[in-house]
């Protein structure tokens, strides 16, 4: 299923003047293998799953936030519809991280992802976290244009209302303050969600063509503020070659990992019962991305280069080039994030 919102007419799935797309049941297949359910395994403890620590070089901390939101308290008023997968997507996310290792893993799905209860913990990370320490945000759900406002795009909480976004919905001009308020030098922002390409800036126009907007300009404010810097990150996004994503320590990490390009939309998929985005990143944070048939160096450890050309491959290759995950921003490829069993 896409995530964004429903308007039928005569049977036909129209496009409104906001730009948001529409839940339709999808009809993507697995293309090389067979759909396999994703499960939280092994077990919590289990050491055999932890990152060592010799790994992770000089991160002090990993502290992650994660949001998913399936059911909204407003759900079928303005055409607001819920979601299938969004909050198990995030569930797994959280506790794969929390089985690698993450120092703090705090989630919040459903009637506990409201617009106060996630700004609030972003802000409180902001006011804690260190330089050494690495940051981690992860978003599935609804993101739409405010209906009265088309220039202006927001995140959907649990207790959005269509009618009064602005009070209700975490503007994206105000997410993109927030995380850049935090001093860690490592953030990394992953989002599922149809609009997720335009967490920078937003042109309604645009997206209704269907065309994507250079991910790279619409972050460029965010993350890198420099002339200079954004020609680096340009740089090193332009080319595949692993040599161009690695040796930036000099800019300090701030990267989107977004699961479709600014005018595309985020499937859901009932045979994978996981969102396609979410599913082939958590596939590839398990071990699948390190494999050296799936473009891996074998070494038994999920960089995160490995898990983002993983999962841009598999995306693309499932969904018949209709959804191309994207990224933005400036990394450390070498960063681990999974561990190969």
């Amino acid at each position: 299923m896409m995530r964004s919102f429903l308007l039928a007419l005569s049977g036909v799935l129209l496009a409104t003047a906001t730009g948001c797309g529409f839940i339709s049941e999808s009809m993507l297949h697995p293309v090389t293998t067979p759909p396999v359910k994703y499960t939280v395994l092994p077990p919590l403890g289990r050491l055999d799953t932890v990152i060592p620590p010799d790994l992770l070089g000089n991160i002090r901390n990993r502290t992650a936030i994660i949001v998913g939101v399936s059911k909204y308290a407003n759900s079928n008023k303005g055409g607001l519809t819920d979601l299938r997968f969004a909050s198990s997507d995030s569930d797994a996310f959280a506790f794969h991280l929390m089985n690698s290792g993450f120092n703090t893993v705090k989630t919040f799905t459903d009637q506990k992802a409201t617009l106060q209860s996630i700004r609030g913990q972003i802000l409180e990370v902001a006011s804690k976290a260190k330089d050494d320490d690495m940051v981690l945000i992860y978003w599935a759900g609804h993101c739409c244009a405010d209906p009265t406002s088309p220039q202006d795009l927001y995140l959907v909480t649990y207790n959005t209302d269509l009618a009064d976004m602005r009070r209700t919905a975490y503007s994206m001009t105000s997410f993109r303050d927030d995380i850049s308020n935090i001093a860690a030098r490592r953030l990394l922002v992953v989002v599922d969600t149809c609009h997720s390409g335009g967490i920078g800036s937003y042109d309604p126009g645009v997206a209704m063509k269907g065309s994507s907007v250079d991910i790279l300009e619409a972050m460029r404010g965010v993350y890198i503020d420099t002339d200079q810097a954004a020609t680096r990150i340009k740089e090193a996004n332009s080319n595949a070659s692993r040599a161009e994503f690695e040796g930036r320590a000099e800019c300090p990490m701030r990267m989107v990992f977004a699961a479709s390009q600014q005018g595309e939309v985020s499937f859901e998929d009932s045979q994978l019962e996981h969102g396609v985005f979410t599913y082939y990143l958590l596939k590839g944070l398990q071990g699948d991305a390190d494999d050296q048939a799936n473009g891996g160096n074998g070494d038994g450890t999920v960089t995160l280069y490995e898990a983002i050309k993983y999962t841009q491959a598999n995306v693309k290759l499932f969904s018949h080039d209709r959804q191309n995950p994207a990224i933005a921003g400036t990394y450390d490829a070498s960063i681990p994030l999974g561990v190969r069993k």
